[in-house]
């Protein structure tokens, strides 16, 4: 009975030994697999809030050569490998779809449902070799962007775990996976192992849904205790020499393991500390309180202020007057939705005061909030936005003089061809009466080609008046915009057919005369493309005086038109929106296809 006791005190002996060895494993691998996660997140979050970096090759170097547990490092678009470092080597992956690989899809949309880094593999590369693929999907504002990726070869994840030599004089070491397209366990070590056997420790790794299998090789067969207490003794002592070198390599273990983590965070600290300040602009991380946390070296230079002071330093404290309530807003907008942005001049500690684009994203870290985000030098280009403002406005004021000489010309010939013209046709007319009077009943023919001439005359006196409405209706000088309005409504429909209603919203209503010059050819100008574009049979107008503006509404019942491709290629509606901008106004198109069209001007009082 006795003897039996030992059997099994020997055999459970032997399972904590290997259940020891193998949570050891376990361990390494997971503190190298975190490695990688410190990398694809630093890589994802500059991705996510900048861009793929122009530097990708110096950036990614870095990464790689800090950790020394990976082999390389990629970026894809979608899922379309565009970027690897070291590039050498890998040439052949630049392009590949990992998502449209049936070998790789699998693990690849699992990562996009989780949201988290997954490993998958080992997998054959396409370039190549065997290795372990981590991706963490990229996302911004809730769209996949693409993966952050690292390559780990399976030899460099076995030295990791301190199995690169698969075998040692106590165990043997088995890794094992379910393949997500054949649901079978493939095992990936050169080794046979009885898996099924007793004296086999498995263990999940859930990093990448792996299984460690490990058995001990020094395992003495519990029969041999069935022949006595000598052998029995001999036994105890074995075990006991056992659990005491048990007891002395565990500190070995432990060191080795602190070692381990102490290496991965002095890498960490060292890669975050060159990705900071590397970025192009300032970065900045503080706490609720305005407590600066974190910044960059950028930060300090362009600042003025020291590291020390920094730390003493409140953010608003860089900001004045309106843009400092303004900036406030934008940090308590992060604190409360997630995210915001702002554009402020920020002061420097000399007062210099220099333009910048601000964001900040908040974080969470131990329980604390945080507000995390950089701040872009935008001098440069609110110089080209000051200079094109004032191209824009030199444009307009010309335009302005321009359209009030067009007008000014429009009147003067309008009134000539009118009364000149006009009264010399009306002169004309008279004196070929006077002849037809005046001819004798003989003289038929010639006085029936006078009544023909007559005839013209009657004609040319209204192709007179009509092109003198055209240059300048009498009508808007004489009695004003409204009734300018309803007669232009009642001359198109003359002309086109197209029933045309015309609605006064207000009564008295008579702005000065250049506004009512443009507020009458915007109108001129929407009837002229109704007529050759739309297809309406129907046009209904209203005009509108609120308190500080004045709306002018057209609509049609045609076929509509495509809104983006008419505003970049029609020049009529282009001049409308000029005519709108020069009195502070906009126009506003609204468009269904075979729904008609709805044109809005909107002008200052």
């Amino acid at each position: 009975m006795l003897t039996y006791q030992r059997y099994l005190i020997s055999e459970d002996e032997v399972l904590e030994k290997v259940a020891r060895e193998a949570d050891f494993i376990r361990d390494r691998l997971k503190s190298s697999l975190s490695y990688s996660l410190s990398a694809t997140k630093t890589l994802a979050f500059i991705v996510a809030e900048y861009g793929v970096p122009t530097d990708f090759k110096s950036m990614a170097k870095e990464i790689v050569e800090s950790n020394k547990y990976i082999d390389a490092l990629e970026l894809t678009s979608g899922g379309t490998i565009t970027h690897i470092y070291p590039l050498e080597g890998n040439e052949s992956a630049i392009g590949y779809n990992i998502l449209k690989d049936s070998a790789t899809s699998k693990e690849a949309l699992r990562a996009m449902k989780s949201k988290e880094l997954f490993f998958a593999g080992p997998l054959d590369l396409k370039q190549g070799g065997i290795a372990v693929v981590g991706r963490l999907p990229i996302y911004k504002d809730e769209n996949f962007m693409g993966f952050s990726v690292v390559l780990i070869k399976l030899s460099t994840l076995l030295k990791a775990a301190g199995i690169d030599s698969l075998q040692n004089r106590n165990f043997t070491y088995q890794l094992s996976k379910v393949n997500p397209i054949t649901q079978k366990e493939e095992f990936f070590l050169p080794v046979s192992m009885a898996i099924k056997s007793r004296h086999v420790v498995s263990i999940e790794v859930p990093d990448g849904e792996w299984k460690l299998y490990v058995i001990a090789n020094d395992r003495t067969s519990a029969l041999f205790n069935v022949f006595g207490f000598a052998i029995l003794g001999f036994g105890l002592s074995v075990t006991a020499g056992l659990f005491a070198w048990s007891l002395v390599r565990q500190p070995a273990k432990l060191n080795e393991l602190v070692q381990e983590k102490t290496q991965q965070l002095v890498a960490e600290k060292n890669l975050s500390e060159y990705i900071i300040n590397a970025l192009p602009g300032v970065f900045y991380l503080y706490d609720r309180s305005g407590r600066f946390i974190k910044w960059n070296k950028n930060f300090e230079t362009v600042s003025g202020y020291s590291a020390e002071e920094m730390k003493k330093l409140h953010p608003l404290s860089l900001f004045q007057g309106e843009e400092k309530n303004l900036v406030k807003q934008r940090i308590d907008q992060v604190f409360e939705t997630g995210k915001s942005d702002v554009t402020a001049h920020f002061y420097t500690k000399d007062r210099q005061k220099i333009p910048y684009y601000f964001n900040g994203r908040r974080v969470s870290y131990n329980g604390f909030e945080y507000l995390i985000g950089m701040g872009i030098d935008i001098s440069d280009r609110m110089a080209v936005e000051n200079k094109l403002r004032e191209r824009t406005d030199e444009i307009q004021r010309l335009t302005a003089h321009l359209e009030k000489a067009q007008e000014e010309e429009r009147t003067r010939i309008a009134r000539e061809i009118h009364d000149e013209l006009g009264q010399q046709l009306t002169g004309l007319k008279m004196d070929a009466s006077w002849i037809a009077k005046n001819l004798s009943v003989s003289e038929k023919p010639v006085q029936q080609k006078i009544i023909t001439m007559m005839s013209l005359i009657d004609d040319t006196v209204k192709t007179v008046r009509r092109i003198s409405s055209e240059l300048r209706p009498g009508i808007l000088d004489d009695l004003g915009l409204l009734p300018a309005l309803e007669w232009q409504s009642q001359e198109f429909e003359k002309r086109t057919g197209i029933k045309t209603t015309f609605h006064a919203g207000v009564e008295d209503f008579n702005p000065e005369r250049n506004l009512s010059t443009n507020i009458f050819r915007v109108y001129q100008e929407t009837l002229t493309n109704i007529a050759r574009h739309s297809k309406a049979t129907e046009v209904e107008a209203n005009i509108s005086a609120h308190h500080d503006y004045i709306v002018l509404e057209v609509k049609d019942n045609g076929q509509g038109m495509d809104t983006d491709a008419t505003n970049k290629n029609t020049l009529g509606l282009i001049g409308m929106r000029e005519r709108a901008l020069l009195f502070q106004g906009e126009l506003t198109i609204q468009s269904e296809k075979q729904k008609g069209t709805v044109i809005r001007l909107k002008v200052p009082r």
